[in-house]
């Protein structure tokens, strides 16, 4: 905690912080996509097979400028903070008790770096993807989404497994993580899908498919920002706290 009240120069929840940088790439995926359907309509729904589509894949909108612009300030002013929460995963689910009957108690701390690095590789996957845009070098793009989907899927996975071994006896806990147990699967629900959607259009070239495989990449995104942001749930009393190093410290 911080000696010298005088000392504290900013204090935020993290609740508050969480809200916020969620809120980013919601807004530059909602800027990206409304921008490109009303303005650059047939660049961004056009496919190989020229058939008819009437949504732009996430790859096709963040490619195009300006709302590529947009989406990029928004994902670079998000990942720090990301990278940050990082370790606040580390701190937390290695205080947490865990029921020691469970199966997968004596691998706790395997999964916990598990989780940590996966929300690394996520966050790292989507700067990169977003900063290299399918236009420039497509084989890098598609190797930053592989990373990215890679890392929230073990992220959002191991997290809900924790939180089945971990003991959390408030009916506001359970409700938690019964809410990310419910995005995790819908995330990977639209994920199945999306492959599923993006393999049909490319081999049958038939009207509309690829417009199911956006939507369902659309959700594959927003399930993962409501994710991560009811994981910002589980540090209620945590907060941001910047204090003058001359006049105070940090314990």
């Amino acid at each position: 905690m911080a000696e010298m009240g005088s000392s504290v120069i900013f204090v935020t929840p993290l609740l508050r912080i969480s809200k916020f940088v969620t809120s980013l790439p919601f807004f530059g995926l909602t800027i990206a996509v409304l921008w490109s359907l009303l303005f650059d309509f047939e660049r961004s729904t056009a496919t190989h097979c020229h058939v008819a589509n009437f949504l732009p894949s996430v790859s096709a909108a963040i490619a195009l400028t300006p709302q590529a612009y947009v989406w990029r300030i928004c994902i670079a002013l998000h990942a720090a903070p990301r990278y940050i929460v990082t370790c606040l995963y580390w701190i937390f689910h290695s205080k947490q008790s865990v029921d020691e009957t469970k199966l997968l108690f004596p691998f706790k701390k395997y999964l916990v770096a598990l989780l940590c690095l996966g929300n690394f590789l996520e966050v790292s996957g989507l700067i990169g993807l977003s900063f290299i845009s399918s236009r420039e070098s497509h084989f890098i793009h598609i190797m930053c989404f592989v990373l990215f989907i890679v890392g929230e899927l073990v992220c959002m996975i191991l997290t809900c497994v924790l939180n089945s071994i971990q003991n959390k006896d408030s009916i506001e806990d359970k409700r938690n993580a019964s809410l990310k147990f419910k995005a995790v699967l819908i995330n990977i629900i639209s994920f199945v899908s999306f492959v599923y959607l993006f393999f049909r259009h490319n081999s049958y070239c038939e009207p509309g498919v690829y417009t199911l495989a956006a939507l369902c990449e659309y959700v594959v995104i927003v399930s993962n920002m409501a994710f991560h942001y009811l994981v910002a749930y589980d540090f209620p009393d945590h907060a941001f706290l910047f204090c003058d190093s001359n006049t105070g410290k940090i314990m």
